[in-house]
């Protein structure tokens, strides 16, 4: 008998120990776009990139689809394609879909596109305590004997584009990205405005998504940061989109 109500014990400890965890889950989930990156072009031009997801609040499938133009670091005519699901349970998978579709129909896509070299990643699930700053080498393959390099993001007070964001009382920001060797002073290659661009929204974080390296021939090194960017949501976690930066 009390074998039996020691047991039982046992699970109803477990059972609330469960349900605390998950509602403590939930109390942080985050609208987050979940990344892909298609690649660069064969002549290191532009970088193309997706984003999908589910959008907090209303709950509707999202799908966004990016082309940038690597040298004046803005977006290629016709992009971004973007792509929201109005109707109930509908998936981000048939958003990208629809997305990729208007993309392919407006002559966004490409078929040969080129990876890159991955040279650092901050997964959104991986627990790093800073994202802010990455370290690598820029050819995987020259790895125990080339110069390494440092990317820092640094995040300084703002002031939103979009009236709502100062009207809701947000501490909205912008970003610098700090480049260079790290066997010399680093310099800043990039910093926003005082004013956020409208479409950022009501940006308050920012974190490293991933570095890509590209050495496209008869033309020089070409390095895309992809970060996170973080506004403010229903949930805790907030809302967490991608741009991407080109350290020069």
């Amino acid at each position: 008998m009390l074998r039996r109500m020691y047991r039982r014990g046992m699970l109803r400890q477990l059972a609330l120990a469960f349900s605390l965890s998950f509602a403590a889950l939930t109390a942080h989930a985050a609208d987050l776009a979940e990344l892909t990156v298609r690649g660069f072009s064969p002549d290191g031009t532009t970088i193309t990139f997706e984003e999908r997801g589910v959008q907090d609040g209303s709950g509707f499938a999202y799908a966004n689809v990016f082309v940038v133009d690597v040298e004046r670091d803005a977006y290629v005519e016709g992009s971004p394609i973007r792509v929201r699901l109005e109707e109930d349970g509908a998936s981000p998978w048939k958003a990208i879909s629809t997305a990729r579709q208007q993309a392919k129909d407006a002559g966004l896509l490409r078929n040969d596109y080129v990876a890159g070299n991955l040279v650092a990643a901050y997964p959104f699930a991986q627990y790093v305590q800073d994202k802010t700053h990455a370290t690598f080498v820029l050819d995987p393959q020259a790895v125990g004997f080339a110069p390494l390099y440092l990317l820092r993001i640094n995040s300084f007070p703002a002031a939103a584009g979009l009236q709502i964001c100062s009207d809701m009382g947000f501490a909205t920001a912008g970003f610098e990205v700090d480049w260079g060797r790290t066997d010399e002073p680093g310099r800043v290659s990039y910093r926003d405005k005082n004013t956020l661009p409208k479409s950022r929204g009501c940006a308050t974080d920012y974190e490293i998504a991933e570095v890509r390296t590209y050495f496209p021939p008869n033309r020089g090194l070409v390095t895309a940061a992809i970060l996170r960017v973080r506004t403010p949501g229903f949930e805790n976690a907030g809302q967490w989109r991608h741009i991407v930066v080109f350290p020069r």
